[in-house]
């Protein structure tokens, strides 16, 4: 294994880029032929049935009314059902052919199900799905008062999509429909205050990119990434840190800071422009799409300017804020529909303002980028090696390590006892986790302390960073590994509430434990370790709930909810370097496919059920090289002794990345080919499975570790 694994270290690199060399040009010429077909022949919506959520304010409402001018039937949802009735009335003058109000919460799953059988008892069918219900929280994670009052920020943006488009989904097929997807820029901005939101936008477009791979071409999904839009999001309606919805002009201006903000019904008729046309993506502004680039390839900047901008002891002191302030640039970038002041811009300076950085950004940051990144490169080398030479003594230390039962978390506490660590070890089996603990002992570390723990119970996770300070007086390393994995097609889930302990464990357990550790991680400048997943770029079909945990070829069948966890998962440690600085450092490791319980097939099955299937194992793993978890481990702890901001393991996954970026079409089809089977056939029939049990390829691309369906009890 450790040859293999060797090998394509060393090949993966420069195939790539050969591959991307000779077939890149190619493949965008051809995107680019299929768009200009996109323009010519354009979808019609004159009397098909278009269902909105949140639709009574902001780019809801301008969407309804974009349809209406289309000749479209509207089914438009909201919590506020006389705004909605104002909106249906002008929809109705605007050219809806009939319009009918639905008052529903997306938040609750029994709503979601009576607003598509209101749209389908009323119009007999259903063509769009335009998902957008959405609230903003802003606070700084350590200034929040209560953290399962923003749980509510989770079940709107994300849930709220779910449940929707899982009542919708058979009726979209019957109609070859397509679902509209209200996402948002933050979803790859790691803007400081907006960490829970910037997650939730996060998960949802992880699910809906692996629900592309699920469902084919029968429903077209069109992800809509939006920057600032004049909305009442932008007008400073907000959760603050006490749970509350304010409107608060003041934070607002903190958070968009000197960024323009778009016309809403500009943005709104791109939308429909784009879905009409059968477009993947739209971005409005158009020019938003830089900072993705800027994203991906310098993350440091893009926080640096961030914390220059945004962060200081009292937010309206942040040098944005005094920017708009003093300079009078607010009547430059804001509408007068976000303001109640008198000073604002009229909608054809914002046009003006969003046409010249459309057309001169672009060009700009490429000339930018190519004069700036061979010094940006030659930084973070010299950065590395001296970091390398420089690393961190654990001798001491105290490591707190959660589902430190098995797997990953297993050899993380006994790479750590090794060095000489003291550990305090958390997960939900207690007998293993004893026994974990006195290994750690006869390893090296001088104490190790087994707490059982559910880090899906916020008092739980209380608990155990109470205890681990009682005991030891600090904290100096937060290793965040819980994780389950749910496996299987979002349509083949009968009760879709079943699968909320992936977004729970995955997610929620990773930001309650560190909401209670930041503070004594800020008195000893630690560090968060974040065993995240591949599966966070990777939309391997079955896995759209977990997110980040396998590997390209792992994700089509299963991780559906998973991808979406450790997507959020990313985005939120993203934002909370920009919020931490150089206080608490956080390392995020992204592993492949690890030998643990989880690649012994220990999964969370469609009706939520904790279930070792090894032949749905085989079917989503399929010919992928296993890691050795010892190696793993020790990659883990040398990454964050030395500082390191994030880890790929094994390294040649990075190739995966750049390929999934650079050829998303092209390996949403070999996903689909490769993993899903036709309707009414057994999943076992894949051609994933096929190829795996072809005789001795087991034995010599995965350890014998995994063979036995035996796992840990309690």
């Amino acid at each position: 294994m450790e040859v293999i694994h060797t090998f394509l270290n060393l090949a993966a690199p420069p195939f790539t880029f050969f591959t991307l060399l000779l077939f890149l040009p190619p493949f965008q010429f051809f995107k680019f032929f299929l768009s200009v077909l996109g323009t010519l022949f354009t979808e019609d919506v004159a009397g098909k049935v278009v269902l909105i959520t949140g639709a009574s304010s902001g780019i809801g409402e301008s969407l309804a009314y974009e349809y209406a001018k289309r000749g479209a039937s509207l089914v438009l949802a909201a919590r506020r059902e006389k705004s909605l009735q104002e909106v249906a009335e002008r929809a109705r003058d605007l050219g809806a052919t009939d319009v009918v109000v639905v008052r529903a919460d997306v938040s609750k799953v029994e709503d979601c199900r009576r607003i598509v059988d209101q749209a389908i008892n009323h119009f007999g069918r259903l063509d769009h799905l335009v998902n957008n219900a959405g609230i903003t929280a802003v606070a700084m994670l350590e200034e929040i008062e209560d953290i399962t009052d923003f749980r509510a920020i989770m079940d709107i943006n994300f849930w709220g999509y779910v449940y929707m488009t899982k009542f919708a989904l058979p009726y979209l097929r019957n109609s070859n429909g397509r679902i509209i997807v209200l996402s948002s820029s933050a979803s790859w901005l790691s803007t400081p205050r907006m960490s829970i939101y910037n997650a939730s936008k996060a998960a949802i477009s992880q699910f809906y990119e692996t629900l592309r791979v699920e469902i084919g071409q029968d429903v077209g999904i069109t992800l809509v990434t939006p920057g600032f839009i004049e909305s009442e999001l932008t007008q400073g309606k907000i959760m603050n840190k006490e749970g509350k919805h304010i409107v608060d002009q003041d934070m607002r201006d903190v958070q968009v800071n000197v960024i323009p903000i778009m016309n809403v019904e500009s943005c709104a008729k791109a939308i429909v422009r784009g879905a009409t046309r059968g477009e993947r993506y739209v971005t409005e502004p158009t020019w938003f799409k830089v900072t993705y680039f800027w994203k991906a390839f310098c993350p440091e900047v893009l926080e640096t300017m961030y914390r220059l901008f945004y962060i200081s002891d009292d937010p309206r002191e942040a040098i944005g804020k005094k920017v708009l302030d003093y300079t009078g640039v607010k009547s430059v970038l804001y509408p007068e529909t976000v303001q109640f002041s008198t000073a604002h811009a009229s909608i054809m300076v914002m046009d003006l303002v969003n046409t010249f950085l459309n057309n001169s950004l672009p060009g700009f940051s490429i000339h930018a980028f190519l004069a700036f990144f061979p010094v940006y490169l030659c930084y973070k080398a010299l950065y590395y090696i001296c970091r390398s030479v420089f690393s961190q003594d654990l001798a001491g230390k105290v490591v707190l390590i959660t589902g430190a039962s098995s797997g990953i978390g297993e050899h993380l506490a006994y790479e750590y006892g090794r060095r000489g660590a003291y550990l305090v070890i958390g997960a939900r089996r207690e007998n293993a986790l004893r026994e974990v603990a006195e290994n750690a002992y006869w390893l090296g570390s001088p104490r190790a302390i087994p707490i059982r723990t559910d880090v899906s119970n916020v008092d739980d996770c209380k608990r155990l960073i109470e205890e681990a300070v009682n005991q030891f007086g600090r904290l100096d390393h937060l290793v965040l590994n819980s994780g389950v994995t749910s496996v299987s097609l979002f349509e083949d889930i009968p009760d879709v509430t079943n699968i909320t302990p992936a977004m729970d464990i995955n997610f929620w357990g990773m930001v309650y434990t560190t909401y209670f550790a930041a503070p004594y991680l800020r008195m000893t400048k630690g560090r968060i370790v974040v065993i995240g997943s591949s599966v966070s770029w990777l939309n391997e079909p079955r896995l759209g709930f977990y997110g980040v945990k396998y590997l390209f070829f792992v994700f089509v069948r299963v991780f559906n909810l998973r991808s979406a966890s450790k997507a959020a998962v990313l985005s939120f440690f993203e934002t909370l370097r920009a919020e931490f600085g150089s206080d608490i450092g956080i390392t995020i490791v992204s592993p492949g496919l690890i030998e643990s319980e989880m690649t012994k097939g220990k999964f969370l099955n469609q009706d939520g059920n904790i279930v070792v299937d090894q032949e749905m194992r085989d079917v989503v793993m399929s010919a992928t090289p296993m890691e050795s978890v010892a190696r793993m481990a020790k990659a883990a702890v040398d990454s964050a002794c030395r500082g390191d901001r994030n880890l790929t393991f094994p390294f040649w996954y990075e190739a995966l990345f750049l390929i999934k970026i650079c050829f998303r079409e092209a390996t949403d089809l070999f996903q689909r080919w490769f993993f899903i089977t036709e309707p009414g056939v057994s999943a076992r029939e894949a051609i994933s499975k096929k190829i795996i049990d072809l005789p001795l390829l087991k034995d010599i691309l995965w350890p014998d570790s995994i063979r036995s369906p035996k796992i840990k009890t309690n």
